[in-house]
């Protein structure tokens, strides 16, 4: 399997003690270095690009990564165990897998937090390991706040270090609080569901997503999706995937000089033609005049 191709699993409910054991111990001693990826040049076609912040934290292995840096030279990287990659929203990465490594990522969603810890194997090329788990973030969660600091430190206090080692620290920490506690609990199952699955859509949305892949990733019936997607936020699954994909071509029209059959593939539309008239029919222009302004 390559993972650069693979449809990413679900979150699923795993015991967070479990997905946490080993942590405490090497957690006073994160990060080792910060590195801040950015979007300055155009991603790579498999990069890892979304609308959302995120911090990956190496827990053991090589982590060798393509990321762009703020003055938009592309860089190849190795990340070694305590390592954290901070990338902003809408910055990108691209991991290369070939080393074995372990991988613990956080991801600051609109009011959820995603977990994961993944494990990569060279021998068997596959993912040996993956633990996910997704928990409701409310609005005014401090986490919010430390990401915008994180985001906002000027280049001279990012590469002095301390600054950012001092913010990535107590946001893992908050994070891992929120993982435990797993507030989440509060929210009703078919609440839990339309979260859970509108985040993986942002998150996944140039996939091959359709209604009832989805409601295979969720172990649900697609006709219950259907209904919670309705009851929920008084939208059709079909008609939020496209939403999603159109607002991310809409940022890629203006941030990069890239053609329509390549902004409309990474969009998740295997059609430009079908593509163009979707965006004129949700913005009321095509995608050349949404880019020119005219």
């Amino acid at each position: 399997m390559d993972a650069r191709t693979a449809l990413p699993e679900a979150p699923r409910r795993h015991s967070a003690s479990a997905m946490l054991a080993g942590l405490e111990s090497s957690l006073m001693q994160w990060p080792r270095r910060v590195i801040v990826a950015r979007d300055s040049a155009g991603p790579n076609r498999e990069a890892f690009q979304v609308q959302f912040p995120r911090v990956e934290i190496v827990l053991s292995g090589v982590y060798r990564n393509q990321i762009c840096d703020a003055d938009g030279n592309v860089l190849t990287l190795d990340l070694l165990p305590g390592d954290c990659l901070f990338l902003p929203p809408n910055s990108w990465n691209l991991p290369a897998w070939d080393e074995d490594v372990s991988v613990m990522s956080l991801l600051f969603g609109k009011l959820h937090l995603g977990f994961s810890r993944i494990s990569w194997s060279v021998a068997t090329q596959s993912f040996a390991q993956v633990d996910k788990r997704s928990c409701f973030l409310p609005g005014s969660a401090p986490a919010y706040s430390m990401v915008s600091a994180l985001s906002g430190l000027p280049a001279d206090q990012l590469e002095d270090g301390r600054y950012a080692n001092l913010l990535v620290r107590a946001l893992i920490e908050h994070s891992l609080e929120l993982v435990i506690g797993d507030v989440g609990d509060e929210l009703s199952r078919p609440r839990q569901l339309y979260q859970g699955v509108c985040s993986y859509i942002q998150e996944n949305y140039s996939a091959q997503l359709t209604r009832d892949r989805l409601a295979g990733q969720f172990e649900v019936s697609p006709n219950y999706l259907s209904r919670v997607f309705r009851e929920q936020g008084n939208i059709g699954v079909s008609e939020y995937i496209n939403t999603v994909r159109i607002e991310r071509a809409k940022f890629m029209l203006k941030r990069y000089a890239l053609q329509l059959k390549e902004i409309s593939q990474r969009c998740g539309f295997q059609n430009v033609n079908y593509f163009c008239r979707a965006f004129k029919t949700r913005v009321g222009r095509t995608p050349t005049e949404f880019r020119t302004g005219s």
